[in-house]
């Protein structure tokens, strides 16, 4: 389960070549079971007339199992200034998740497969983007720990774009 962060968030920021390659070690180093849900965040700088949807941003972690069962459970992100973050009132709800998790790994090491994701939609505030924007990511895998480079000065449409085949939408 440990690269399905590194998964997760590569495929949410499109894939593109313009990612750090310390950054992405250190986030393939997490472990998704036991990470404390108040330590993963990432800090968005997007340029002036791109924002979040509002509503859009969520952690989904979810886990399935080779009888057939699963589990998974979506949180919505807080963003706030320019973070996003697991909001604290859903912290002991993903701890719980975790744990269960952690005790179906614990009955069936290999039979137990999981993710864990971080999504977010951008829109447009102010009219069409501009051809040159630029966007930087970075993620935050300790509470008391700095935001790493994940992606630096990255083209807008690679970064969020990807899989909408009209762009980036209009706030609403």
């Amino acid at each position: 389960m440990k690269k399905q962060i590194l998964l997760a968030v590569l495929v949410v920021l499109g894939a593109c070549a313009d990612f750090v390659p310390e950054t992405l070690r250190a986030v393939e180093a997490v472990d998704p079971l036991t990470v404390d849900p108040a330590d993963i965040a990432l800090r968005l700088s997007l340029p002036d007339g791109v924002a979040v949807l509002p509503g859009s941003a969520r952690l989904q972690m979810s886990a399935r199992q080779e009888t057939g069962d699963s589990i998974a459970q979506e949180f919505i992100l807080q963003f706030e200034q320019d973070v996003l973050a697991v909001a604290p009132r859903d912290h002991a709800a993903l701890r719980a998740l975790q744990a269960q998790i952690t005790a179906w790994k614990a009955e069936d090491q290999d039979g137990t497969k999981g993710s864990l994701s971080m999504f977010f939609d951008p829109c447009l505030a102010n009219g069409p983007l501009p051809p040159d924007a630029r966007a930087s990511v970075a993620i935050r895998l300790a509470a008391d720990g700095t935001f790493l480079p994940l992606v630096t000065d990255g083209d807008v449409t690679q970064l969020f774009a990807r899989g909408q085949p009209d762009g980036i939408p209009a706030c609403e």
